[in-house]
């Protein structure tokens, strides 16, 4: 899958597992109601804008959009308005500093009101 158009369908969170797909160039997530981006999804790099590709008789960028999200927290909007550039660099930083990270997973959990996987946790 290259492209994921998840607009205006009212998603409160992504999976995780979102970070999996490595071929991912165009990901929209704009006007739903997130509260984060995963944590791992700097990892994604095709979506960080440096590559264009071409699709029939089309040229673009890749792109990661995540406008319009009113709730969301992390990133947080300052962030999120610099662009794809901007939330990777935020995103490289907790990767650098994992008592940072911890502290976000632990809030995060307390605004969604459950524990989430992650892969700072224990898998069953």
């Amino acid at each position: 899958m290259q492209v994921l158009r998840l607009s205006k369908n009212q998603l409160q969170e992504l999976p995780e597992t979102i970070c999996r797909l490595t071929n991912l160039h165009t990901l929209s997530v704009r006007y739903n109601s997130l509260r984060y981006l995963p944590l791992d999804l700097h990892k994604l790099q095709r979506l960080s804008g440096h590559e264009e590709f071409r699709h029939v008789h089309m040229s673009f960028k890749a792109d990661l959009k995540v406008g319009e999200n009113q709730q969301l927290k992390y990133p947080e909007k300052s962030i999120c308005d610099e662009g794809t550039a901007a939330i990777f660099d935020y995103l490289r930083h907790l990767e650098n500093n994992p008592h940072k990270k911890q502290t976000i997973i632990h809030e995060i959990e307390s605004l969604m009101g459950h524990r989430r996987r992650t892969s700072t946790h224990t898998r069953e």
